[in-house]
């Protein structure tokens, strides 16, 4: 027999936490759907008040997990309302939070809102294979309603196996090449450290480096740096500490004479290195101490025996360097069988079509 919670956030924090890291953490899915993630951006853009959790159970157990929250919108003029997935505001590969059956926790998920209106679901950044989106698709099906999804990021990752010296071997002698090249340049830049952080201690002296490069990268001209924007700043204050207290945090830090020059942030969830942010100074580019810093963490991983190492985000050429295979992904937006919603829906379908066949088209010629 299923039933359901629907809880405010700090509620479902103190009934649902253990399950539900649980879920995340048997069903191996990403580490940002765990409800510490989704916290430290939440709070980190002062949504926690609007988030809500709903929970399904089958007598006593939790068998899945959505955190959402409500908003209106206006499409085609039209307003609208709209649930959106809490982990919408940051997700990797992301999926419903369940072992067992993502259809069944959609649907019951959805039927709480009938009777109160919705007409419009968004899910961001779903593998475009995986259980979630087919989901999705058999949803819209039942209900009569569209589906449209938009391309999201097309994700490199690269498996490792065997040692690093036994991947080296499998490289080119240019790629060889490139890679001593790079190193001895940096060394003689000056006195070069890589170091390491992974333990909480770490994180204070670890956000001072990051933000020390960031405010001399590339992306600050860009509008990208994360010391250029307090909002996402408090995000990473609230996030590495928790990370570092799940053991989930593995970063590095290059620095030339002391000063830091480049870091490479990730997360070690499942025998999968994930990389969250990586950027360089912009003074030392010459070095290419960037590259350096992710080829460290790339060789971490082979030494710990680490499967994979996900560039995470969109493709970038500093990624394919590295990457065996990428992962589609898209964002899933579901509207409803109200005559509005639906018509809506259908028009931004037959855009959606228009613009693949054009690109299609454009590719051929």
């Amino acid at each position: 027999m299923l039933d359901h919670q629907d809880l405010a956030w700090n509620e479902a924090l103190d009934t649902l936490r253990d399950p539900w890291d649980r879920i995340v953490t048997e069903g191996a899915l990403n580490p940002s759907l765990l409800p510490g993630w989704i916290a430290a951006i939440a709070a980190s853009t002062d949504m926690l008040e609007r988030l809500r959790v709903f929970a399904l159970l089958k007598g006593e157990e939790v068998v899945g997990i959505v955190p959402y929250y409500r908003s209106r919108m206006r499409m085609t003029g039209v307003p609208i309302e709209v649930l959106n997935l809490a982990s919408n505001l940051v997700s990797y590969h992301q999926e419903f939070v369940t072992l067992s059956d993502p259809n069944r926790l959609l649907h019951e998920f959805l039927s709480r809102f009938d009777e109160h209106g919705w007409n419009l679901l968004i899910v961001n950044n779903l593998p475009a294979d995986g259980p979630a989106i087919s989901a999705l698709r058999d949803e819209a099906r039942a209900r009569r309603g569209v589906l449209v999804n938009y391309r999201s990021d097309s994700s490199p990752a690269m498996r490792l196996t065997g040692t690093w010296t036994d991947y080296l071997a499998t490289k080119r002698k240019k790629f060889r090449y490139k890679i001593k090249r790079r190193r001895r340049d940096l060394l003689r830049g000056g006195e070069v450290e890589a170091r390491w952080f992974d333990e909480a201690s770490d994180v204070p002296a670890l956000l001072e480096a990051i933000l020390s490069i960031e405010s001399h990268s590339w992306k600050v001209e860009a509008d990208m740096a994360i010391s250029e924007h307090p909002q996402e700043q408090r995000y990473y204050e609230l996030l590495l500490p928790w990370m570092a207290n799940r053991n989930l945090l593995l970063a590095n830090v290059i620095y030339l004479d002391a000063e830091p020059i480049a870091y490479n942030l990730c997360y070690l969830w499942n025998g999968c290195l994930g990389q969250i942010k990586t950027s360089f100074d912009g003074r030392f580019a010459e070095l290419s101490p960037g590259a350096a810093a992710t080829e460290d963490a790339i060789r971490r991983g082979f030494e710990i025996g680490a499967g994979e190492f996900d560039f995470l985000g969109d493709v970038m050429p500093h990624k394919l360097e590295w990457a065996t295979h990428t992962r589609e992904h898209c964002n899933g937006y579901l509207f409803a069988n109200a005559w509005w919603a639906k018509l809506i829906g259908t028009a931004k379908g037959a855009v959606q079509t228009w613009r693949k066949h054009r690109t299609s088209h454009e590719a051929e010629r």
